[in-house]
């Protein structure tokens, strides 16, 4: 639901989440851009991002190659959104685009042994201790659950 709207808002200037991606983590070296353009992108992240760290390195690898003009609006939309709503794009892209949350996800991987990672002291499993803690209801962790939440900033 959250990805349909922030689909059709991109879809409005003829991007998609990939575009803007590309512009705000992706390598503008290989798009001959100068280097005063690629520091104004700094300013539409959170304070706290840091862009050396593996997961982002990860995300840029398997974004899709995009057009020059597509980067200039991402930069376009990115400013506008950053100048009306004082709040980063990266952190409602991040979110929508796939390739990107895929990687920024913690790692699933349980070293080969198969149901080991969600067993816990005494021999018992991550879903006894949500149903221990809801009452023997795992709802409240579901997806579902979180779905129809809305947004706290637009109330969408």
């Amino acid at each position: 639901m959250f990805v349909d709207y922030v689909d059709k808002f991109l879809a409005e200037f003829g991007l998609d989440t990939n575009a803007v991606s590309s512009y705000l983590i992706g390598d503008l070296s290989k798009t001959g851009w100068p280097q005063s353009r690629k520091d104004i992108r700094n300013k539409y992240f959170p304070d706290d991002f840091d862009s050396t760290e593996s997961k982002y390195e990860q995300a840029i690898k398997r974004l899709k190659p995009v057009s020059t003009s597509d980067l200039e609006k991402g930069e376009s939309v990115c400013a506008v959104f950053f100048e009306v709503l004082q709040f980063s794009l990266w952190e409602v892209v991040q979110r929508a685009n796939e390739v990107v949350r895929e990687s920024m996800a913690p790692s699933r991987t349980s070293g080969g042994n198969q149901g080991s990672a969600s067993q816990m002291p005494g021999g018992k499993t991550a879903a006894d201790a949500i149903a221990r803690l809801t009452g023997g209801n795992p709802q409240p962790y579901s997806v579902e659950s979180y779905a129809a939440l809305n947004c706290l900033y637009c109330y969408m």
